[in-house]
Order: structure tokens, then sequence, then C-alpha cells
């Protein structure tokens, strides 16, 4: 995945280019219902911590219904300038 990202980082993000990263990062794992593309359960994903008894939400996602807009929107062409950082830019120079 990483010699993708280097050799593409200058290309417009695409919903493709997310479900290869997908697959490749997710390559193996039988507890996921969908790998390489979104997500399509009704339950709600959320970053959790604590007991089982007395969870701590952290962050819940979008509901899966709403997915595909919600990254259409984030991967439209100039819906969001990513300046690099120094770290980024000599990473991505070798």
């Amino acid at each position: 995945m990483m010699v993708d990202v280097v050799r593409s980082y200058k290309e417009p993000l695409t919903r493709q280019q997310l479900f290869s990263w997908h697959k490749m990062i997710m390559n193996g794992r039988m507890d996921l219902d969908m790998i390489g593309g979104y997500r399509t359960h009704p339950d709600p994903m959320q970053i959790v911590s604590g007991r089982l008894d007395r969870p701590r939400v952290f962050y819940e996602a979008p509901p899966s219904e709403r997915m595909e807009e919600e990254m259409n929107q984030y991967i439209s062409p100039g819906s969001i300038e990513r300046p690099m950082s120094r770290c980024q830019r000599s990473f991505m120079q070798g």
C-alpha cells in the first residue's frame, strides 16, 4: 500500500483507490463483512473504550447509508486542501 501511496500521492483520491488500499490493509480478516467497499451493516461504527458494562464512546461515525455520500464529498476535487508537513515532504522525496 505504501508503494501505491508514494506513486500516486499527487493524483486525486478516488473511491477505487480507497477500496484497493482497504483490501490491502484488511487482507485475511474474517471478522469483517465488507472489505474493499463501504460498510453496509445497520450497527453504528464507534470508537469505544472502557468496561463492557460501562463503555465510553469517543466517536460515532455517520450511518452506513450515508457513507457513499459522505465519502463523495470528502474525495471530490478541491474539497480539502491538504498541505504537507516537512516530514511528509521528506518521506515523499525518498
